[in-house]
C-alpha cells in the first residue's frame, strides 16, 4: 500500500474532524480505515480507471489498426498535421 498524507480541507469543519475521530475511536480504529471504504466507492462509481488497467487496454490496440501509408511511424506529426 502507498502511503499518503491527506489534509483535512479549509472547508472542513473542525467539528467534522472531530466526529470523525470520535466515530473511529468508538470503532476502534483509524480515521484513514473509515475513508479507505469512501474513497474505494467513489473509484468504482466515478469513472475512473485505474492506471494499470488503462495501460492493458492501450497495449491490447497495438497492432489492431492498418494503414495504407509505411512511414506513419517516422511522419506521424506530418500525418496528424495534413489537412484532408
Amino acid at each position: 500500500m502507498v502511503r499518503q498524507r491527506v489534509p483535512w480541507s479549509a472547508r472542513r469543519s473542525k467539528e467534522a474532524q472531530r466526529r470523525a475521530l470520535k466515530e473511529a475511536v468508538r470503532r476502534g480504529t483509524s480515521v484513514a480505515e473509515l475513508t479507505r471504504p469512501a474513497m474505494d466507492r467513489w473509484l468504482e462509481t466515478s469513472g475512473v480507471v485505474p492506471t494499470e488497467e488503462r495501460r492493458s487496454h492501450m497495449l491490447d490496440m497495438v497492432g489492431r489498426l492498418h494503414s495504407s501509408r509505411s512511414d506513419i511511424s517516422e511522419r506521424h506529426d506530418d500525418h496528424l498535421d495534413a489537412k484532408p
